[in-house]
């Protein structure tokens, strides 16, 4: 179930279905596991077999304040029957008009059912399927300048329209899922048969503007910075000004928009318009795994599985905003970006970009697997095949020779071994190791360099490698358990591709960054103990020491539109190589790279707990932004020679390239919960509390990379308040879930 696309697990396909999905059990870290090869960090299965249930059915209602308001759930389990059929249904439904942070409207429907077919003890027949539906409103990241003027709970992605919440930037996604499977079992010998198919739409909502002013309410020139640095005068008119108009009108102005689009001058022809990008993925899968025991000590798993994709992308115009048409031109080349179309487009039409992705990867794996009284080992290995391909269905006037049709296929060939094993030292007491090597191809994502324009390709691209070892120890005893951990993970030749507008020592442009020959190391330890100084009181302790950083310099090349007016392109070939990029023990920005958590559980009699927890977090990292640890950043774009700006201290680049740490964090939480017998049936009620002390953190961050030259950095950076500093996410204050379920049996 992992995107071709971009490698990442697609959990919204079940989102909502906790019911369903909540029986899985992990392959942690680099054990053992049914399905081959995997990465570096175990694999989830997810067990949504309707005859694994017992008889009963489930109804609950659960208020909350983070992503949504309220939710009601309903699922019933019939248990195998007489007829040897067993079936599931599950259904919910999520609301709400804002989560915790401003603007962010939920509405979300998911429905699952399933069958299974079990004539006799051999052989087992199912068909599942699901469905999902949402609607989400989105959050920005925002500058500290920003958070100090409206607060964590800001969000400038929404605005007023006839009085109601309006959000610029919605996801809205439509899943389906079908699945048919067959078992068949003996003492020895397991045979599995899936094929699966996915119909998965994606539509990401976003302003686009043209030849008039930016609608985002935190554009830089909307701020007090811009003017506190043009006037360097953090209390000048101007500034002051702004502030005040900002804290009036911090949102988007929609009456303004249409206002502007309706102008009689226009003439219908807009300059706002709201556009969907839209994804539509249509995937299929097939799988056949065998599991056969030679011995009470020798098993065999194999397994072959092929995953097909075709991937639709495309812009859809999704509301005029009051006006009539749109020109379908790029407003900075002033060039078409569909020669063969029609320029001018209206609502529901195709625009900007369209093409599709066809993926196809295949894989095959054995594991072998020995298992004694106190030893047990195995060994696994895997071989797969990956490729991908473009089509584009525009002519763009920018690239014309390179933006219609298919590119060249690009194809992957990789392999992985790993090997493990555990000896009881006792029957408290049991160590476990392994090791792993495996090479990956690189995702669609990383591939093709400006997919919406043309087939361009990352030059070179080839797999990527990893590398990792791990070891455990696990104790246990009557009143105390625990376990520790040690690992070290290494990736080498990584590819990645970040889209921004910047201003470099090469000229000032919307690129596409290429980061070739990237490398990074995990090693850390954890350690875990539970400890039971009464039958019903518990203590845990969890500790995780990383130490994760960038350990080689990759090359950096940026790409762009070379169809500009002359005096405007940096060159004819639309591509400049900046060289490496310094990155080499710059922290990998991961979240807390440092984690501790002390809790106490206690357990009433009578069908009561509490939980309290404490944790605290540290050595937590911004995204650095590649492009500044250049030698481009100090270049003069000026200078005729490429010379460096004359005033570079060293003392200062330091600073300006020093990455940022966020704040250490203290956090408690609270879990509560009551269980009460009804005759065959269970009310139960949970409620949890996080943050329980309100504190405002931040969670995350990156750096911007627009001011990518020394001196225009340096300028931003002087008054204290840059007009591009980092941007933040902002986590929220306290929140709560209270969720009050009926389970019955009959």
């Amino acid at each position: 179930m992992n995107s071709l696309y971009n490698g990442i697990p697609k959990w919204h396909l079940w989102s909502g279905l906790n019911d369903i999905t909540k029986n899985q059990d992990y392959s942690f870290g680099l054990g053992p596991s049914s399905s081959g090869v995997e990465g570096l960090l175990g694999i989830s299965r997810i067990h949504i077999d309707p005859s694994e249930n017992n008889r009963q059915g489930r109804v609950s209602v659960s208020l909350a304040n983070r992503s949504y308001i309220w939710r009601t759930m309903g699922t019933y389990h019939s248990g195998l029957g007489k007829r040897n059929l067993a079936f599931s249904v599950s259904a919910s439904k999520r609301f709400g008009t804002r989560g915790y942070i401003e603007g962010t409207n939920y509405n979300a429907t998911s429905v699952y059912g399933g069958i299974t077919y079990k004539p006799n003890n051999m052989h087992q027949f199912g068909l599942l399927t699901c469905f999902s539906e949402s609607l989400r409103g989105q959050r920005a990241a925002i500058t500290k300048e920003v958070f100090e003027l409206k607060g964590r709970t800001y969000n400038p992605y929404w605005g007023f329209q006839n009085g109601s919440v309006r959000n610029s930037r919605e996801t809205s996604r439509k899943a389906t899922i079908t699945m048919l499977n067959y078992r068949f079992h003996t003492d020895r010998l397991e045979i599995s048969l899936g094929a699966s198919y996915i119909y998965n739409l994606q539509k990401r909502s976003r302003l686009d503007y043209f030849n008039t002013n930016n609608p985002d309410a935190v554009y830089y020139r909307n701020l007090p910075s811009y003017y506190a640095n043009l006037s360097r005068d953090r209390l000048s008119p101007d500034v002051v000004r702004v502030k005040s108009s900002f804290l009036e009108q911090s949102q988007i102005n929609w009456t303004a928009l249409y206002e502007v689009n309706t102008k009689k001058t226009r003439k219908g022809k807009c300059s706002y318009l709201l556009n969907n990008d839209v994804i539509l993925d249509k995937e299929w899968l097939f799988s056949l795994k065998t599991l056969y025991e030679f011995t009470s000590f020798l098993s065999l798993h194999t397994g072959v599985w092929v995953q097909h994709l075709k991937s639709d992308n495309y812009a859809l115009i999704a509301d005029l905003l009051g006006s009539t048409y749109h020109i379908d031109v790029n407003p900075f080349s002033n060039t078409k970006n569909d020669v063969k179309g029609s320029e001018k487009k209206q609502k529901g039409d195709t625009h900007k970009y369209a093409y599709n992705i066809m993926g196809i990867k295949s894989e095959s794996f054995f594991q072998l697997a020995f298992n004694f009284k106190r030893i047990d080992a195995f060994f696994s290995a895997n071989y797969s095949k990956t490729a991908y391909q473009r089509n584009g269905f525009f002519i763009n006037e920018s690239f014309a020779d390179n933006s219609f049709g298919k590119s060249p296929i690009l194809s992957f060939d990789n392999l992985g071994v790993k090997v493990g094993g555990s000896y009881k030292i006792s029957g408290n007491h049991l160590l476990k190791g392994f090791l792993i090597y495996q090479t990956s191809p690189p995702t669609i994502q990383n591939s093709f360099v400006n997919p919406r324009a043309n087939n361009t390709v990352v030059e070179g691209l080839s797999s990527f490698t990893k590398k990792g070892s791990e070891a455990n120890y696990f104790f246990n005893s009557f009143f105390l358990k625990g376990r520790l951990t040690g690992y070290l993970f290494d990736y080498s030749s990584e590819t990645r591709i970040a889209f921004f507008y910047a201003e470099t020592g090469v000229g000032n442009d919307f690129f596409q960054q290429v980061s070739t020959g990237l490398g990074r190391r995990h090693w850390g330890g954890e350690f875990s103990l539970e400890y039971f100084p009464f039958p019903n009181i518990s203590l845990d302790f969890v500790s995780s020491f990383g130490h994760f950083v960038y350990t080689q310099d990759p090359d950096i090349q940026i790409n762009f539109d070379a169809s500009q007016a002359t005096e405007d392109v940096i060159n004819p070939v639309g591509k400049v190589s900046l060289g490496g990029a310094k990155l080499r023990n710059y922290k990998l920005a991961n979240g807390p790279q440092h984690a501790y958590a002390l809790g106490i559980k206690y357990q009433n009699l009578k069908y009561w707990w509490v939980a309290l927890s404490g944790n605290f977090l540290a050595e937590n990292y911004i995204q650095i932004a590649n492009i500044r640890r250049t030698e481009s950043f100090f270049i003069n774009p000026k200078d005729p020679d490429g010379f460096p700006f004359p005033e570079v201290e060293d003392g200062k680049a330091r600073d300006f390239l020093r990455q940022e740490k966020l704040d250490e964090i203290f956090l408690f939480n609270l879990v509560m919960g009551k269980s009460w017998k009804l005759g065959h049936a269970y009310l139960n009620l949970l409620v949890s509390v996080n943050n329980l002390l309100d504190l405002t953190y931040r969670s995350g961050g990156f750096e911007q990379a627009r001011l990518a030259n020394y001196r225009q950095y340096a300028n931003d950076v002087s008054q204290g308040m840059p007009s591009f500093a980092p941007k933040y996410w902002y986590a929220s204050g306290r929140t709560f879930f209270i969720n009050l379920s009926y389970t019955f049996r009959k």
